[in-house]
């Protein structure tokens, strides 16, 4: 596992873990999906940079083996790396895609602090019914994963709810309109069994020819997420009172 952070206002080189000096303790987290790694969200990544809040925040990469691990075990080893960081992470908004977006929730179940959490596409209920079990990873966030469930359970969970942000992806095509990204359905994204969390919104795009999971991989774009990034924009302003 490898982290990688840009201290504002600056973008560093990828791997290197600078001094922050006298930067404000503030963190946005981003961690990726399923099989891929944090270039996966460079994207997001430099449209958050240039967003003018976060020139008071530090913009941290992270690469976890999503095949190897389950999303406990990435939540766990994650947090456990940045604590030992010895920086203060009491001001942290996570941003977390696909499976990241679950990662997220699980480090914050396990008493991590944060300000926010923001997840695209993750399946809080677990994956579409056709997606296959590939790896412990998968394992995890499938429907039936006891993880999952134990995770949607969980009293630390249920109670950091008010500070969760879920966007859904759905599509339209040739055939009409789809209520999933191509592995992720709306009311898994949107973790309708969940309850009450701090808004949840749906991005339906528009494609071509057989979708596949192409939908899903949008959420890794900045073109297509402006609504993601308005929303950490406001959650990287100034807290105006105290909670």
């Amino acid at each position: 596992m490898t982290f990688s952070c840009d201290a504002a206002p600056e973008i560093l080189p990828k791997n290197i873990r600078p001094s922050f000096g006298g930067h404000p303790e503030k963190h946005l987290i981003l961690l990726h999906g399923w099989n891929a790694g944090s270039a996966s969200l460079d994207s997001l990544k430099l449209a958050l940079r240039a967003l003018p809040p976060s020139q008071e925040w530090n913009l941290w990469s992270v690469d976890y083996p999503t095949h190897r691990w389950n999303f406990r075990r990435g939540a766990r080893e994650i947090a456990q790396s940045l604590r030992a960081t010895n920086h203060d992470f009491s001001d942290t908004i996570f941003l977390g895609y696909s499976m990241g977006g679950v990662v997220a929730r699980q480090i914050v179940a396990d008493g991590f602090p944060f300000r926010a959490l923001v997840s695209v596409a993750a399946p809080h209920q677990g994956l579409a019914r056709w997606v296959p079990t590939h790896s412990p990873g998968t394992a995890s966030i499938h429907r039936r994963s006891r993880l999952l469930k134990e995770l949607n359970q969980s009293a630390a969970d249920k109670a950091a709810r008010f500070r969760y942000h879920f966007f859904s992806i759905t599509y339209s095509d040739m055939v009409g309109f789809h209520a999933h990204d191509g592995l992720v359905t709306r009311s898994s994204a949107l973790g309708d069994s969940l309850g009450e969390v701090a808004s949840r919104e749906n991005l339906d795009f528009v494609q071509r020819g057989f979708a596949l999971h192409e939908p899903h991989m949008r959420g890794m774009s900045a073109r297509d997420m402006n609504a993601v990034i308005h929303t950490c924009a406001r959650l990287m302003q100034p807290k105006s009172t105290p909670e």
